[in-house]
Formats: C-alpha cells, sequence, structure tokens
C-alpha cells in the first residue's frame, strides 16, 4: 500500500504543477453558473436538479474522455513517468493511482448537485429524503466509465488524433445510439447505449410527481456500466503487467473474468426488468369506470390492510363495515378490477362463497345479515406505458416508495348494492417508508413496528371513490368560506409557490360561485400535479372520481402568471356551466379575460380572502356572463 500512496503522491503533484487542474477546475465552475443561471427560474428543487445535473454533468462528461486521453498520453512523454517506469513497480499499483488522481475532479463535479441537493434540503426542504442525493452522486459511474474510454483511446493512439476520437465516440455513444441505434433496438434494450441516463425525465427515472426513480432497472444499468469499467481498467492492466512478465497476471486476469461476468449479469437484469414492463403494458387495462359521478356516500367503512410486494403485487385484507340501513341491502355485489384475484371471503367471521363476472363479484350471503365482511384479494398494480420518447414509464404502482391508486382503477371494492359508490370513512395500513395522501381528509394517523395507520373521511357529501397516492410528496391547502382546495405535490416544490396557485385555484372557483350562485361546486377540491411526459398532460382535466389533474408546470414557475390564471379561470368557467347559449365566443373570452385580470389583481394585493361584496364581482355578476349557465 505504501507504493500505491508513493505513486498517488507523485501524480498528484504533477497534476497541480501543471495547467491542466486548474483550466479543468476554472470550465466546472463557471459552466456549473451557467447552468444555475439558465435553470434557476424553477419553484421545483427536483426539476431544477434533474436540469442541473443534464446540463452540467452531461457536458463535463465529454472532458472526463479528453482528460483520460490527456492523461494517458501526457504521461507517456513526461520524464517523470519515464524515471519511474525505470524502477520497480506493479502495474495495478501505479495505474490506478494515476487513475485516481485524474478522477478526483469528477468526482468533485458529480458532488455540486449532491451538495446542492443537501443544501437546500437542510434550508428549505427539511424532512425530505436523502434518496436523491444518492440518485445523483451515481452519476460518477458513467464518469468512471468515460474516464477509463479515454484513457483507453489515449494509450491506443499516439496522436493528438485521440482526442478527436474521443469527442467522437462520445457523440456516437449517447446521440449515435438514440438517434440511430435506439429505434432499431427492441424495446427492453433501448437504455443501454445512454451510458449517462441522460435525461432522467425522458429515459423515464424522473418525473415531476414522484420525482428521481428508485426502479431496479435503473440502478442495474447503472450496476452495468460500473463493472464494465472495471473491466476495461482491468484489462489493461492486464495487458500491461503480461508485457513486463509481472506476477499476479492469473489474479488479474480472474479479476476480469469476475468483473465480465458481473457486468453481463447485470446487463441481464436490466433487460430482463425492461422485458416484464413491456409485457405490463400489453396485459394492464384500466376498468371503466369514469362515468360513475358523484352521490351520496354509501355509508360504510373500509379498513384496508395492503401490504405491497416487490414484483409490483399488492395483498389487501378488506374489512368492510355494515351500517344497518345498509346491512337490509341485499344481495352483495361489488366491482372489483380483475387484475385481483379474490382468494376469500368472510361475512361476519363465517367463510362464504363468491362468484365472479368479469370485474364484478357477487357474495353469496344466505341468512346472514351482514355486518362485516372481510375479502381477500391480490394482483399485480404496476403497470407501464410507452412514451412519446419511446421509452417506458411507469402509469399505476403500490409499493414501499410509490402508490398511484385512482379509484378508476378499482383496486378497492365499489358496492353496486348502494346508491353511493363511495365509503364514508377509509382506514389504510401500509408499511411507512413513504407519506400516504387521499382526496378524503386525513384524521389521525400511527405508527406502530414499522407500520402507518391512517384514517381517513369523506370531504364532500357526495364522492364518487377513495383516491390513495404516496411516495415523496406532500399535501398544500387554501380553505376559507367552508370551501377547501388542496393540491398534492412532490416534496420539493417550493411551498410558498405552490400555495400562492393553490389559493388562486380556490379564489378562481369561490368567484365562480359568487357569479353563478346556482351552479353545485365541490366543498373540497384536490389537486395533483401531473408530469406532462409520464401522463401526456397539457391542459387542467377532472377525472371520473372528481380529482383535478393539474399540468405540472403551473408550479413549476414556468409559464407567465398571466397564461396561468387564464387557463384556471377558463377551467372553472367550463366545469361550473357557465358556458351557457348566450356566452358566445367572444363574450367568454371577454369574461376569462376580466377574470383572470381581477384574479391577479387579488394576489397582487394580497386579497385571496375578498369578500362576496366587493363591487368588481358585484359588477361580474350583474354581468350577462355571469348569468349564463
Amino acid at each position: 500500500m505504501s507504493e500505491w500512496r508513493a505513486h498517488f503522491a507523485t501524480e498528484w503533484k504533477l497534476l497541480l504543477r501543471g495547467a491542466h487542474f486548474r483550466i479543468l477546475m476554472l470550465v466546472g465552475v463557471v459552466h456549473a453558473w451557467l447552468v444555475h443561471r439558465a435553470n434557476e427560474w424553477t419553484e421545483h428543487a427536483g426539476y431544477y436538479l434533474h436540469q442541473f445535473e443534464f446540463m452540467y454533468l452531461g457536458a463535463i462528461t465529454i472532458l472526463a474522455i479528453l482528460s483520460g486521453v490527456y492523461g494517458a498520453r501526457s504521461r507517456q512523454a513526461a520524464g517523470e513517468a519515464q524515471l519511474i517506469g525505470s524502477l520497480p513497480y506493479r502495474s495495478i499499483r501505479r495505474w490506478s493511482a494515476q487513475l485516481t488522481v485524474f478522477l478526483l475532479p469528477f468526482f468533485i463535479f458529480t458532488c455540486v448537485p449532491v451538495f446542492i441537493y443537501l443544501w437546500l434540503r437542510e434550508t428549505m426542504y427539511p424532512g425530505a429524503s436523502l434518496y436523491p442525493a444518492w440518485f445523483l452522486l451515481s452519476t460518477f459511474i458513467p464518469m468512471l466509465y468515460a474516464m477509463i474510454l479515454g484513457w483507453l483511446l489515449g494509450g491506443l493512439f499516439k496522436s493528438k488524433i485521440g482526442y478527436a476520437a474521443g469527442f467522437l465516440l462520445f457523440f456516437l455513444h449517447i446521440y449515435g445510439g438514440l438517434l440511430l441505434l435506439t429505434p432499431r433496438l427492441p424495446m427492453p434494450t433501448r437504455l443501454l447505449p445512454n451510458f449517462l441516463l441522460f435525461d432522467f425525465k425522458s429515459m423515464g427515472y424522473f418525473d415531476d410527481q414522484f420525482g428521481f426513480s428508485r426502479e431496479m432497472s435503473f440502478w442495474t444499468h447503472r450496476g452495468f456500466y460500473l463493472f464494465l469499467a472495471f473491466a476495461l481498467f482491468i484489462l489493461f492492466i492486464y495487458i500491461k503487467a503480461k508485457a513486463r512478465r509481472e506476477p499476479g497476471v492469473r489474479m488479474q486476469a480472474t479479476g476480469l473474468i469476475l468483473a465480465a461476468c458481473l457486468a453481463a449479469g447485470l446487463l441481464a437484469g436490466h433487460v430482463s426488468q425492461k422485458t416484464v414492463q413491456m409485457n405490463q403494458v400489453a396485459i394492464r387495462e384500466i376498468s371503466n369506470l369514469e362515468s360513475v359521478k358523484p352521490a351520496r356516500l354509501s355509508g360504510l367503512s373500509y379498513d384496508l390492510d395492503m401490504r405491497p410486494y416487490k414484483d409490483g403485487g399488492l395483498a389487501v385484507k378488506a374489512t368492510i363495515q355494515f351500517t344497518n340501513e345498509e346491512a337490509a341491502t341485499l344481495p352483495l355485489a361489488f366491482t372489483l378490477n380483475e387484475r385481483f384475484e379474490m382468494t376469500e371471503a368472510r361475512l361476519n367471521s363465517e367463510s362464504v362463497r363468491f362468484s365472479r363476472d368479469g370485474n364484478q363479484i357477487q357474495i353469496e350471503t344466505g341468512d346472514i345479515r351482514p355486518v362485516t365482511l372481510v375479502l381477500h384479494y391480490q394482483g399485480k398494480i404496476a403497470d407501464h406505458k410507452v412514451t412519446e420518447e419511446g421509452t417506458m414509464t411507469a402509469v399505476h404502482m403500490a409499493d414501499r416508495w410509490n402508490v398511484n391508486l385512482p379509484m378508476e382503477l378499482a383496486w378497492l371494492p365499489q358496492p353496486l348494492f348502494t346508491e353511493g359508490a363511495a365509503p364514508s370513512r377509509v382506514t389504510v395500513r401500509y408499511p411507512d417508508t413513504i407519506r400516504l395522501y387521499s382526496n378524503y381528509r386525513t384524521l389521525e394517523k400511527t405508527t406502530n413496528a414499522g407500520v402507518q395507520t391512517i384514517q381517513f373521511e369523506a370531504s364532500n357529501e357526495a364522492e364518487s371513490g377513495f383516491n390513495l397516492w404516496g411516495g415523496s410528496l406532500k399535501e398544500v391547502a387554501a380553505e376559507t368560506g367552508g370551501m377547501t382546495t388542496k393540491a398534492i405535490v412532490n416534496e420539493l416544490f417550493n411551498d410558498d409557490y405552490v400555495s400562492r396557485w393553490v389559493a388562486l385555484f380556490h379564489e378562481g372557483k369561490r368567484l365562480m360561485l359568487q357569479l353563478n350562485p346556482e351552479v353545485q361546486v365541490r366543498e373540497a377540491d384536490t389537486l395533483i400535479a401531473m408530469d406532462r411526459i409520464r401522463f401526456n398532460q397539457r391542459e387542467i382535466a377532472k377525472t371520473g372520481s372528481g380529482i383535478i389533474q393539474v399540468p405540472s408546470y403551473f408550479f413549476q414557475g414556468l409559464y407567465d402568471d398571466e397564461e396561468v390564471v387564464a387557463q384556471i379561470t377558463e377551467f372553472w368557467f367550463d366545469s361550473s356551466g357557465a358556458k351557457g347559449e348566450r356566452a358566445d365566443p367572444g363574450k367568454r373570452k371577454q369574461f376569462i379575460r376580466e377574470l383572470s385580470a381581477y384574479l391577479i389583481k387579488l394576489d397582487n394585493k394580497k386579497l385571496l380572502a375578498a369578500n362576496a361584496g366587493d363591487k368588481h364581482v358585484q359588477e361580474l355578476r350583474d354581468n350577462d356572463l355571469g348569468e349564463a349557465s
């Protein structure tokens, strides 16, 4: 080990002595500042880090390849290297020390977005997950791979053509693979040529709602290039050591074979995981429940004991409590997505038979008056879809890190024997690895032995169903006049900025109700920030269960305030039924423009709690547009 330290100290002095290191650090600092300035507009720290990683380290990786070429060539001509070469040494120690020295600047560059995230976490987002730091730090693996590629090129080409070859190799490896090779590859192998996996969003490993992906396919991809880099470096050492007839060559050959086998295994694992996702695209079909309308609550209470599995499966024990009114209604029938297999049904602690026809389940009660019904069912939730970029991204899931279970998925037994489909209360038991949220309001949360128990209660007198989301999320709400509007967003969205737009969304609903008092609105609305690539969401839309899907860029600061407010106003205008026959397109446009200007005025004057007696509101109410229905 003393020999390795001596080589390291010598190489470090040589690096500091030349202009290469100082120029490299200067370029890194200036480039980091320019990238920061280009992305400081965003109010989503996760998206900022995604863009910073892509724009900053993507370019720095080119320097890693060229520095590898420089390192290999400069040491061939340096007098110090010739002196060291005349002394006894072991190739593995000399070249690993030299490579380590040249990698240190790029490790510093890789840590820049990590340090930014840790600083943001400490100052603005306390309690946020540490996972993004590890995710961002993993980019050092493609840095290592790029450096070793450049090193091999520098050793292969004795002239300056090695620099051109390194530059060309980078673009062929990344852009050539993406533009020429990737479209012709089978779907499960399309990410392999992109050793950087940039950008994460297009590759399916980042979205605005759930943040940085925890998919194992990401880490098997990283692992493949890690051991491929090791294999290439050991091959280089093996060639050098064999030429010098050093002892230990067989051990290096063994290491080469082991690294190659591990790389091949991780490659096979990545392809296998992507193959599973590709098959999930074909077999996952969501039940058509969009036609379900808000209705009187069923009065039933659900207790859900949920256990996610690593393969994307979910086992549920659903305990349904009946009221006296509901118990008198027979027979018992439910809607449950056919991807779930019902394994057992117990009525009042007694096992009962059940029959199934597609998504409908019939419970044979006999003469038993139902008090408690326990249903055991399980199935695979995880499904994926192909994005416009030609890669796969998750849609629904229920694992230890993310949950996306909308009512339309029919993952919860929906009663068919009552007027209302939605339960009045739901208790959820789930591993305490994530935070869970719903369109229902949270009453109480307890944790015991790694399992969280959350009691939810319906927020409206009329509901269509129970929706559940989980992950690195948070809830931001506005409440006035007995009405509530809340947004469920990623934990790295700016609190103040999201609060502002939730308040404007809330105020837009209140103003529309003031202008059209006869319109029926929900007491509580839930906004979900939807990722554009993942869900192809570009406009505000309402789901069958009454959830308002909002493009995530609304909360990111991407568009001007006037444009976002106009879309909010237009949404409430259309969804409230205010666009009647008397509201022609010209008047409609004028109304939206006037109301949008008023909302911005409220926001600028910090008057989001303005009362209904405001003179301008009264003028709008008296307008013919306000009377349109």
